[in-house]
């Protein structure tokens, strides 16, 4: 899951556990955060990654 800025521009990616609802997880991070503007469900990676 890679999450972005109101620009488009990758802060981090999230590797999902199995059993993790990608959904939830997105939602819940971009609540969270005011600099994350939106996310998207991928296989590439960009930015950092996070182990959750």
């Amino acid at each position: 899951m890679n999450c972005y800025d109101g620009y488009g521009i990758c802060l981090f990616s999230v590797t999902l556990k199995e059993g993790v609802e990608a959904k939830r997880l997105g939602n819940h991070i971009y609540s969270q955060h005011d600099l994350v503007d939106h996310w998207s469900v991928t296989a590439c990676p960009e930015g950092a990654v996070v182990r959750y």
